[in-house]
């Protein structure tokens, strides 16, 4: 599986939707040159995943 971590939001002001829009463009081209490919997108979070607790919450994403 694929993992595409730090996704910008697309309701986030428009700097952010502009990153978003960049973003679906590169993940499209993803989806087609790996169809067959699990692809799972990862939002961006506020702080940086630092720490045990931070680290577990983060993990419990990725499942």
């Amino acid at each position: 599986m694929l993992k595409v971590n730090k996704r910008s939001p697309a309701d986030a002001g428009p700097f952010l939707a502009e990153r978003h829009a960049q973003e679906q463009r590169h993940m499209d081209t993803l989806r087609q040159s790996l169809p067959d490919l699990p692809l799972q997108e990862l939002p961006l979070l506020a702080e940086d995943v630092v720490g045990e607790a931070a680290l577990a919450a983060f993990g419990e994403r990725l499942i």
